[in-house]
């Protein structure tokens, strides 16, 4: 049951974030599965994908896929010995109210370093993907509109290497087309996921090789934490610290009159490009941060062409 449920959460998440809904860092905290809650952009209100269908509906927004509910059924009926017992549950919670009471002060607090303690994590985990999509992208990389679909790693984007495959830098995903799937011998006619290889460390962006990737085994891994996309109020509380700096261009003197420049041209062409590489630089580390927080496709489309144009012409200075 706690599967079915976390996969038609999984479902109901990518269809929100594609009509702008924000995710939030806080997961649904009834019992049999864990899915992050959701809000409307510019709302205040969070719900859950698979507790709140009422909500939504009253919203006029239709969730795909249907919750099985047998077990709401069976529970709607109960036995003459389920009514014995609730008798005798209430006795014995009406002798240990007192100690109840006790441990219900204390959960909130352990409940609020927990969720510190996960956020911490969150940062650290944002500040990291954002540098791998840098310096993927410095390599010629090209980011994607799409993001990952993993239940722990929804949002981040997903990149094309030289070998023109679709991976997650995040979690090491690979995600084949249907003519891929097809050659593999995966089911047709849909888009495959597949994992990285099995020495893939966590942290460690997928290496740019032309080795085919496995099919993802009937038990799947545990997916990394996922990277917080937006703070509960809306605000940029989280917006991540700046990535791990590129190294600034360096070009010497000699180095400009061995290519041709006269040596009078050369330190007024050096400062010309030292700014504008370090200008460029500025700008691609602030467009890394905005699109780990981006809303919709359409934000995340742009931004990613905004990338691209930055990755171009800061090779171009680098080569002059």
């Amino acid at each position: 049951m706690a599967t079915d449920d976390n996969a038609l959460g999984t479902q109901r998440l990518s269809d929100l974030l594609l009509r702008g809904w924000i995710m939030n860092s806080d997961a649904c905290l009834t019992a049999g599965h864990s899915v992050p809650t959701m809000r409307a952009k510019g709302g205040s209100e969070n719900l859950c994908v698979l507790c709140d269908e009422a909500r939504f509906e009253a919203l006029g927004i239709k969730l795909r896929g249907t919750r099985a509910k047998a077990q709401s059924a069976q529970a709607s009926t109960p036995a003459p010995e389920a009514a014995n017992a609730a008798v005798s549950t209430e006795v014995k919670s009406a002798v240990t109210g007192e100690t109840s009471k006790k441990a219900a002060d204390k959960q909130p607090a352990q409940e609020q370093e927990q969720q510190q303690q996960q956020g911490l994590e969150q940062r650290k985990r944002t500040n990291e993907v954002s540098q791998l999509l840098g310096e993927k992208m410095l390599q010629g990389w090209a980011l994607l509109e799409e993001a990952c679909v993993a239940p722990n790693c929804i949002g981040v984007p997903l990149m094309r290497n030289h070998e023109q495959q679709t991976v997650c830098i995040s979690c090491g995903a690979r995600y084949l087309t249907e003519a891929q799937a097809n050659q593999m011998g995966l089911t047709p006619g849909k888009t495959a996921a597949v994992t990285a290889a099995a020495s893939h460390q966590k942290g460690k962006a997928p290496q740019d090789t032309a080795e085919p990737a496995q099919p993802r085994s009937a038990s799947p891994p545990a997916v990394r934490e996922m990277a917080t996309r937006t703070s509960n109020d809306g605000t940029d509380d989280d917006v991540p610290a700046p990535p791990a700096r590129r190294p600034r261009l360096a070009m010497s003197v000699t180095e400009e009159m061995d290519s041709g420049v006269s040596s009078t041209m050369a330190p007024a062409l050096h400062g010309t490009l030292q700014h504008a590489y370090n200008t460029l630089d500025d700008v691609m580390d602030k467009l890394l941060k905005r699109i780990i927080l981006c809303e919709s496709a359409q934000q995340c489309q742009e931004l990613a062409d905004a990338i691209a144009s930055v990755a171009a012409a800061l090779k171009v200075c680098a080569k002059e």
